[in-house]
């Protein structure tokens, strides 16, 4: 379920950003599993492209899970796309449309 997924990542990622980065089950989990997840639960629109990020080579200081339609962007460095984007005191998830 994605509110397990959400709460279960508010219950380890804070613990896991004193520890080394490489390699981390939770890195593993929110890059590979989250985004796995989602695309399960929206198989009707396939065409989505479901990413997640711990950070790219080291702790971001808030993950985040976002969609991009491919007809608007494919990442999260341009367009506009929604996204769940934790607070950087990791106690608050929030759900945005946001434009880069």
């Amino acid at each position: 379920m994605i509110r397990d997924a959400l709460k279960q990542i508010f219950e380890a990622y804070s613990k896991a950003k004193s520890e080394d980065f490489a390699n981390h089950p939770v890195a593993h989990y929110i890059r590979h599993d989250v985004p796995e997840l989602f695309r399960g639960y929206f198989q009707d629109q396939s065409d989505l492209i479901w990413d997640a990020s711990p950070g790219k080579g080291k702790w971001v200081d808030a993950p985040w899970v976002a969609a991009f339609d491919p007809l608007v962007t494919e990442t999260a460095q341009n367009g506009y796309y929604p996204v769940y984007l934790y607070t950087l005191s990791l106690d608050a998830v929030f759900y945005l449309l946001t434009k880069e």
